[in-house]
């Protein structure tokens, strides 16, 4: 996919976007931990992307309109990180402009981890949002040369900033611009 020069002015949300992302968060309530950022990245799915793990992949469904592609996960992966990196790898090859969606709870991953996957998912251009909630805290300098593609800290439990960070997020993975990682904060 080329690259884009220039980022798009993003319009104000519509009455009917809002509706959406209010009706999906009260629909995810207890199936996920933080429904309205889910929701917030949810509602930028579009038919083929896909959501990783699996085990969000169920309330991703309930995204109007998405139709999520299944994808298994590398069999010679030695961890999950390894995985995400093959069916991204796999997901950009069989399905250009598709975006794969990682979620995962901060806790679940090192700091050693996300170095190294930031780091490789903007080596290889990867066509990946990755999503994350929990404590996360702003590290000091700047994040983007720290693990290699830009970091964006948003209220987990603000659907909305969620939706705004995550439309920017999808935009540059979609363009060709590259990986961003969304941290919602908890």
């Amino acid at each position: 996919m080329a690259k884009s020069s220039e980022q798009p002015a993003f319009t104000l949300i519509s009455p009917e976007t809002l509706l959406h992302l209010r009706q999906l968060t009260a629909r995810l309530g207890a199936d996920v931990p933080h429904p309205a950022a889910f929701a917030g990245c949810f509602l930028h799915l579009r038919e083929g992307d896909t959501v990783w793990p699996r085990k969000y992949a169920a309330a991703a469904k309930l995204t109007p309109g998405v139709k999520l592609a299944e994808t298994a996960a590398a069999s010679a992966a030695a961890n999950e990180l390894e995985s995400l990196t093959a069916m991204a790898q796999a997901q950009a090859k069989q399905r250009p402009g598709a975006t794969l969606l990682a979620v995962f709870r901060e806790k679940e991953l090192l700091a050693a981890d996300a170095v190294a996957l930031g780091r490789k998912l903007a080596r290889l251009h990867l066509p990946v949002v990755l999503a994350s909630f929990g404590r996360a805290l702003p590290h000091p300098g700047e994040p983007q040369k720290r693990i290699g593609i830009p970091e964006i800290f948003v209220a987990a439990e603000d659907a909305v900033a969620v939706y705004r960070v995550a439309e920017e997020s999808f935009w540059r993975t979609r363009t060709g611009v590259g990986p961003t990682w969304i941290r919602c904060v908890t």
